[in-house]
């Protein structure tokens, strides 16, 4: 498909005016190649194309950044205001609700952002091609990308990390008062995984366990792009809610020391951290311990760097052995120095990255299910690195220590920011077994894998893999294997790893794909969706909860009164049945009117209250039989639907969307089991009917083509009995037998097909006109064949 086609797809639909003008971008271009147009005003075109889209981005921008400030300045209020626990709970459930909306328009627009990006190079592209002179049309391009860059504000240098990261840390901190005022009683829980224990350690104790700790690892590849960038961080931080280690990235550098001769094998790293005074150093060695580790400080690991490059530099040697000599050293330290000064390992290549760590927990899948049971937890710890900003260099003054020199302009940046999964869940193993990862002669990347092995990963990963086109799978990646064919040419052991294969990849050709990007779009929708519905079920549970309370004082007031009212003992008073039930029945929030000042005395009055608590307490299972005029047929189809239950493993029903139950979020939040009955209530009565619906559909239609398949073999029959009559080789008299069968058959589709007329009217909800025309179908061809057959008859 064309790319200008393409576009109109790929756009965001209520965005679409503001779109680069590609096919009349296109259009202008051919007419300048024909002469029939001068460049000054293609020149002006693409101008004024760049000025619609700058204006719209820097709109957006500045309006989502109002919003993040008029939020930020509520939740400051919030804190400081006296409003009850519940209270707090609602508005704060409702700001993050706000911030979700907020962050699915800051997703758009990276969305909106990226497909100009790709638009104007694919238009570049064009006006490079068609023109007949590659002189002016390079010098055009030039000047053109000139304008662009030039300002830091236009659409191709606008970074929205800066916001994201606003309103995830806005999410977070939300979330975490929520938490509090949840659990006031309760001390908050950290995982001890992550504790901070000696506190400046622990990145580097997470990077330890993702290379020592983990044995399977998937890498994903994403292209070094703010608006792309923009997106994961989104999808990881707020969607997925992947857990993050700490709300500040980290700056690392990662020294590869090998020795000379055989540059391929297995590295061994040391791993800094700007800011700290302690180095990671792991050392390959081999056997079954594989690898042996140690922390250092980063004074002593530079003394041994140049010790490495001269063993004869006699204060280097001095200086080490007197740190040995006045510190406790255990064994592990000892294997690791001794493994990399006998193997004379040497830094060959450093790299630095940004990082952001992520995780999830095993436990976090514990959740009860639909039957009330607890699911499985995971096999294992998910931990994931997020890098970006990656730079690499084998400069003697780089690699040779571990400060930290990220501004050096001879630093060599790679193109691509990498996502790194680290587990030992066999389940990851299967499914980076079944993938395949291929680079394609136009470049683009290719992945295949087994759709059933990633069903058993974690539904984030999941999620990740399958909604999100700003990631791509890249199996057995390599960074020090990119590293060394680039500075020590060097074929990698697997080909893809290659430099002159990673830097032609061409990551943005994914996002032309229209299908992937629907997808992401619904992904989007689900998320606004099941926001608003949490939300609304959360609200319902505290309303409910602060309903009850009002409830409960006005009942002291009242009571006060009446105490104060009479300094003597009153006279006693029968009370009626049916005003004690409704003092004690449940109002819901929809019955809550505050303009209704005895809503008891109210309710006593009410014609309908004894239905009204009748529908209430009434089991959905019980209400949809008595919404079923005909007892015998909702009894069977009631029994059909316990037998798919109970194979299905479902011990409670769930909704029509198929989505799980979100009603489970918020438990924690109510204390009255009652606060969602009304949803509960109307969510299980239409499963019923749903269930109820589909049997019958699978009955009526299996009738009507059972009496269609009758039908038609007997109008075959009768049809072909009609010739052979006319021809005088068929004699009626003497086969009558033929007609009883006839007859027979006819009945049996008649009785079918009015069976399968009779069932459709009992369906709750309207059937489809295909439904209908099926049934109809099947009557027309009994009336063909009871003509065929009168004609056959008294011919």
């Amino acid at each position: 498909m064309k790319f200008g086609k393409s576009l109109i797809e790929l756009t965001i639909p209520e965005w679409k005016s503001y779109n680069l003008d590609y096919n009349d971008l296109k259009s202008q271009i051919r007419l300048v190649s024909e002469s029939q147009v001068s460049l000054a005003s293609l020149n002006r075109k693409f101008l004024s194309n760049f000025e619609v889209i700058n204006m719209f981005v820097k709109t957006k921008h500045a309006d989502i950044s109002r919003k993040l400030e008029h939020y930020d300045n509520s939740f400051d209020a919030l804190l400081e205001n006296d409003d009850g626990a519940n209270v707090k709970l609602i508005k704060m459930d409702m700001l993050v609700s706000s911030l979700i909306d907020l962050s699915i328009t800051l997703k758009k627009l990276s969305k909106f952002i990226l497909i100009q990006k790709i638009a104007v190079k694919k238009i570049f592209k064009k006006l490079s091609k068609k023109h007949p002179d590659p002189y002016v049309s390079s010098k055009i391009i030039f000047n053109l990308k000139l304008v662009l860059n030039r300002d830091r504000q236009s659409f191709v240098n606008i970074s929205l990390v800066d916001l994201t990261l606003r309103l995830t840390n806005m999410i977070n901190l939300i979330k975490f008062e929520m938490n509090k005022l949840r659990h006031k009683d309760q001390e908050l829980e950290q995982d001890p995984m992550f504790s901070e224990g000696d506190g400046k350690l622990t990145n580097l104790k997470f990077d330890f366990n993702v290379l020592l700790k983990k044995n399977f690892s998937l890498t994903f590849i994403l292209p070094d792009d703010s608006s792309n960038f923009n997106e994961v961080l989104l999808n990881m931080n707020i969607y997925l809610s992947f857990q993050r280690l700490s709300e500040k990235e980290s700056t690392n550098s990662i020294i590869f020391l090998q020795n000379d001769e055989n540059l391929s094998s297995q590295p061994s790293y040391v791993l800094s951290e700007l800011g700290e005074t302690y180095s990671l150093i792991i050392s390959h060695i081999g056997g079954l311990r594989k690898f042996s580790y140690c922390y250092l400080p980063n004074n002593i690991i530079d003394s041994m760097f140049k010790y490495l490059h001269n063993s004869n530099n006699e204060e280097c040697e001095e200086e080490l052995k007197e740190y040995f000599r006045t510190h406790t050293v255990n064994s592990l330290t000892k294997l690791t120095i001794d493994s990399l000064l006998n193997k004379n390992l040497k830094p060959k290549v450093k790299v630095y990255t940004k990082t952001l760590r992520y995780y999830i927990d095993k436990y976090s899948s514990v959740q009860p299910d639909n039957s009330g049971l607890l699911s499985e937890p995971l096999q294992d710890d998910y931990l994931l690195n997020l890098r970006y900003d990656i730079c690499t260099t084998n400069a003697v003054g780089q690699i040779n220590t571990t400060d930290f020199n990220v501004d050096d302009p001879d630093l060599d940046k790679f193109p691509f920011n990498l996502l790194e999964l680290n587990s030992n869940d066999s389940n990851l193993l299967r499914f980076e077994k079944t993938l395949l990862t291929e680079i394609k002669d136009d470049n683009q990347l290719v992945n295949k894998f087994s759709i059933g092995h990633l069903g058993k990963l974690p539904d984030p990963i999941q999620k990740l893999i399958k909604n999100n086109n700003s990631i791509n799978l890249f199996r057995n990646f390599n960074l020090y294997q990119y590293t060394l064919s680039s500075y020590y040419n060097v074929v990698p052991q697997d080909i893809n790893n290659h430099f002159s294969k990673l830097l032609n990849m061409n990551l943005f050709k994914s996002f032309e794909n229209i299908e992937n990007f629907n997808n992401d779009l619904s992904f989007d929708s689900y998320i606004l969706k099941d926001n608003t519905d949490k939300m609304l079920k959360n609200q319902l549970s505290l309303n409910d909860l602060e309903h009850q309370a009002k409830l409960s004082k006005q009942k002291q007031s009242k009571a006060s009164k009446a105490s104060s009212q009479y300094s003597s003992r009153p006279n006693l008073k029968k009370n009626s049945s049916l005003q004690s039930m409704s003092s004690s029945f449940n109002l819901s929030v929809f019955t809550n009117d505050k303009s209704r000042p005895n809503e008891f005395d109210d309710l006593i009055e009410d014609e309908d209250n004894d239905s009204l608590r009748i529908f209430w307490n009434e089991e959905p299972e019980a209400r949809f039989k008595r919404s079923n005029s005909n007892s015998n047929l909702s009894n069977f189809v009631l029994n059909l639907i316990h037998l798919k239950s109970r194979m299905n493993r479902v011990g409670e029903t769930t909704s029509l969307r198929g989505s799980n139950d979100y009603i489970n979020d918020y438990q924690s939040v109510s204390v009255n089991s009652n606060s969602n009955q009304s949803v509960d209530y109307y969510t299980t009565l239409n499963h019923y009917y749903y269930e109820h619906d589909k049997i019958l559909s699978f009955f009526y239609l299996t009738l009507s083509f059972s009496s269609i398949f009758i039908a038609s073999v007997e109008f075959g029959l009768t049809f072909s009995i009609l010739k052979l009559q006319q021809t005088n080789q068929f004699q009626v008299n003497d086969n009558m037998w033929f007609f009883g069968i006839l007859s027979i058959g006819i009945i049996i589709s008649f009785i079918c097909s009015m069976l399968a007329f009779n069932l459709i009217f009992k369906r709750f909800s309207a059937p489809s006109c295909l439904h209908y025309g099926v049934i109809v179908i099947s009557f027309a061809l009994i009336l063909l064949c009871i003509i065929l057959c009168a004609l056959l008859f008294f011919l």
